[in-house]
């Protein structure tokens, strides 16, 4: 083998080199390649001789041939989905199938160009506003065919994000009189699970994963406190499952309050009698609190089904699952906690997460402090 110097226009001096690795044994053809742009002399003898020991392995990969996808295919199934959570995996498969295959996944991984990259951002900019999360992972598959000597540069390196005016985050939240007339119509509900579920979400500040994910063993009743450190999920393939929660943070114990717990604990009751009448015994620490009528992982959809059919019957305002915990973390403030107290129940990692969703909530109530203060005193 030999490796050639060359010079390109620019000045600066490269290498390249051709090299036979041998035999297809599936085609009985001669296997040639050729790589070019190296900075060194020694970087293209490693790499030579990198291609040898992969082709000897049956670890060779064509790269004439490889599209985009195949090498995501790769280093999904191969990498990824071994370093990360599987929520986590189906997320961002959802991601790739949803955006970046549609404009990468039958292209040919090297002929993909830095302009061809600035494009697919920016089209992902119109209709994603995690943009640079999903720059970031199209850029992984880059970096994994560069890693397999596929490609020798990552196009997507050269790719500037588009300037994108950050909107002002609107916080939606139920009042009080809000909050207790929605409660009150979730207790009217023919399927008694979402009074005790919606109350436990507002009165708690649990994501809606934490509270499907509760078990009974979970809850104090004595020291009135909830342990939280798993949450329902959807796996890959949309399968649901039950996981750690994702931070320290999340792991967390909060406390709760005499008519919740009173709530849950009639619930409690009630989910034993019904389902001892199908057969199915509830009565284990490791019961789930909230179940279909199989005893089954409630469906997160079902959740959100029944929220709306709730809103719409009875004509009240919109609010999701969600903004419940953005209502309890209001009334928290609006009940003079302060925001470390809040950090630490709503498990968000830092201070700043909190004050980036709830600033303006939390400024709109310490404006009637100094008020509250000489009411208090009386002089």
């Amino acid at each position: 083998m030999k490796i050639n110097e060359y010079t390109k226009k620019d000045g600066n001096t490269y290498y390249k080199f051709q090299l036979m690795l041998g035999v297809d044994k599936k085609t009985g053809k001669k296997v040639r390649v050729r790589r070019s742009g190296f900075t060194s002399k020694k970087e293209a003898q490693d790499t030579a001789i990198q291609l040898l020991n992969d082709f000897n392995q049956g670890n060779y990969l064509d790269r004439d041939n490889q599209t985009y996808y195949d090498i995501y295919k790769l280093w999904f199934d191969t990498r990824y989905i071994h370093d990360v959570r599987e929520s986590t995996a189906n997320k961002t498969r959802q991601l790739f199938n949803n955006h970046i295959l549609k404009s990468f996944g039958k292209k040919k991984i090297q002929n993909i160009t830095p302009i061809e990259c600035t494009e697919a951002v920016n089209e992902w900019s119109k209709t994603n506003k995690d943009i640079n999360k999903m720059k970031n992972h199209a850029s992984k598959v880059f970096d994994f065919a560069i890693n397999n000597l596929i490609i020798n540069a990552n196009p997507m390196d050269r790719v500037q994000l588009p300037k994108i005016h950050a909107k002002k985050r609107e916080v939606n939240f139920y009042t009080r009189d809000e909050l207790q007339l929605f409660l009150e119509c979730a207790k009217k509900e023919d399927n008694p699970i979402w009074f005790p579920l919606f109350r436990l979400l507002a009165f708690s500040g649990m994501r809606k994963g934490e509270a499907l994910g509760l078990q009974w063993k979970k809850i104090n009743f004595k020291d009135k406190t909830i342990t939280i450190d798993q949450t329902l999920t959807l796996g890959l393939g949309n399968k649901i499952i039950v996981q750690d929660t994702k931070t320290t943070s999340g792991n967390r114990v909060i406390s709760m309050d005499d008519t919740t717990l009173e709530i849950l604990a009639i619930w409690r009751k009630r989910q034993l009698q019904d389902y001892l009448r199908v057969g199915i015994n509830t009565n284990k620490p490791t019961q789930y609190v909230f179940t279909n009528y199989k005893n089954e992982f409630v469906n997160p959809s079902n959740v959100t089904n029944s929220i709306n059919r709730i809103l719409l019957n009875n004509g009240l305002r919109k609010i999701t699952t969600h903004q419940l915990r953005h209502t309890h973390a209001s009334l928290l403030f609006e009940a003079g906690l302060p925001i470390k107290d809040v950090q630490e129940r709503l498990g968000h990692s830092s201070y700043e997460i909190t004050m980036d969703v709830y600033t303006h909530i939390y400024n709109d109530r310490k404006d009637g402090t100094a008020q509250k203060f000489s009411k208090f005193v009386g002089f």
